[in-house]
């Protein structure tokens, strides 16, 4: 089993429970989202093994192109599995921030031996496209031909990326148009870089698989979730204990915030209110927000995430060179934070701090590919039982309009 609830401070109703077990099949009945389906689109896969070949076999580095739901599934794997890639090294180009563009045209060590991917569902956001400009003329300042090493991720259907890779007869991996960028992490956005580092993306696959098949745990987290609304807990604290789960946490936030705050609902009403998510890391937040948590307002749901092979320690401590540390003694580093995640949930437990725990035993290719699906089932299933659509973000889509009119006007030359 790759996910388990240890414990929960309090119980979901039978309401609540029914409603997300009713939401849950509704969501798998529907035949216009397909996030969940992605793991059996073989094709789709063999396409993206044999980029990665190619790639790998041309390239010693590849930089990942894109924002969002384009960037944060693929940083989170390039976090948790750093290590496994000694050949094969994967930088991002996630922002149009000058100094850190700029820093990394600098830092790559070979510009002939690196691939760019560029990745947008829609083939049109401005960043990306922007990136692609200024890297291509970067590289023909360099008298380096840049579209040769070029490879993109997009819809297959007329849009700016579409059409460039078309017209220079590049490779394109599709994301599938019934997929939404943020849930599209199964797809060759996350899979290429994965593969491209040297990682099993048939674990990922299986590990997804496994966790649309895990029904009733998805009810019981769905079902929290809708019990922590209903006693107006308007922040959700997703608490990792792993330092390598940083931009996982970031990817939660966004899966979260742009599929469950909407205005209006499908019926056109005022739609139901749905938590802030946020992110924090144990043990270290626990020294700058924990103090918050337990005796600032009781509006929070804290939901732990407990990582088995995180507390679990090769070496153990033999002496120390301070006194008060005897208690230390043949106890390993991870059993100091085991320790810690536990002590936290039942300090939050007695402070009245609504909190569950899940435990994961290792970050396997097979366990993160497992907490990609669950946690998009999740939020899928809620989005159902609040009756919004949790596929659309209508509140981006504003600025985005806004930045191009100040740049197309002369208050920005």
């Amino acid at each position: 089993m790759a996910i388990q609830l240890l414990t929960s401070s309090k119980s979901a109703t039978d309401r609540n429970v029914a409603l997300a077990k009713k939401s849950l099949d509704i969501l798998l009945a529907r035949t216009d989202i397909d996030f969940f389906r992605v793991p059996q689109m073989s094709e789709l896969w063999d396409e993206t093994k044999k980029l990665a070949e190619e790639l790998r076999q041309n390239y010693s580095q590849l930089v990942v192109v894109g924002i969002g739901g384009s960037s944060l599934g693929p940083r989170s794997i390039h976090e948790i599995f750093y290590e496994s890639s000694q050949t094969h090294q994967v930088y991002f180009c996630d922002n149009t921030d000058a100094i850190a563009f700029e820093r990394l045209l600098q830092s790559i060590p070979d510009l002939k031996k690196t691939a760019w991917v560029f990745i947008s569902k829609s083939g049109s956001t401005l960043e990306t496209l922007a990136a692609y400009d200024f890297t291509s003329q970067f590289y023909n300042k360099k008298g380096i031909s840049f579209i040769d090493q070029t490879y993109f991720v997009t819809e297959k259907k007329s849009n700016p990326l579409f059409n460039l890779a078309s017209e220079h007869k590049r490779p394109i991996l599709e994301i599938p148009l019934q997929v939404g960028g943020r849930y599209s992490v199964l797809t060759p956005v996350g899979m290429l870089p994965a593969a491209f580092m040297g990682l099993d993306i048939e674990a990922f696959r299986k590990g997804a698989l496994s966790a649309i098949s895990m029904k009733e745990r998805i009810v019981s987290v769905s079902a929290y979730s809708l019990e922590s609304f209903d006693r107006q807990e308007w922040i959700t604290l997703f608490w990792h204990y792993s330092s390598l789960m940083k931009n996982f946490g970031g990817w939660i936030q966004q899966l979260w915030a742009e599929s469950l705050a909407k205005a209006r609902d499908r019926h056109n009403q005022t739609a139901k209110r749905a938590s802030t998510p946020i992110s924090a890391i144990g043990a270290c937040d626990q020294h700058s927000i924990l103090q918050q948590v337990v005796e600032g307002s009781k509006d929070k749901l804290v939901i732990f995430i407990r990582i088995g092979s995180a507390e679990s320690s090769v070496e153990l401590l033999k002496q120390t060179a301070f006194p008060e540390n005897k208690y230390l003694i043949n106890k390993g580093f991870g059993q100091i934070l085991a320790a810690e995640a536990e002590a936290t949930s039942i300090a939050l437990t007695q402070s009245g701090v609504s909190n569950l725990v899940l435990y994961v035993p290792d970050l396997s290719e097979n366990t993160v590919g497992f907490l990609f699906m669950f946690w998009q089932m999740v939020v899928g299933t809620v989005g159902e039982a609040m009756n919004i659509n949790a596929f659309d973000q209508p509140g981006v889509e504003l600025g985005k309009r806004l930045a191009k009119q100040l740049l197309s006007s002369s208050k920005l030359s």
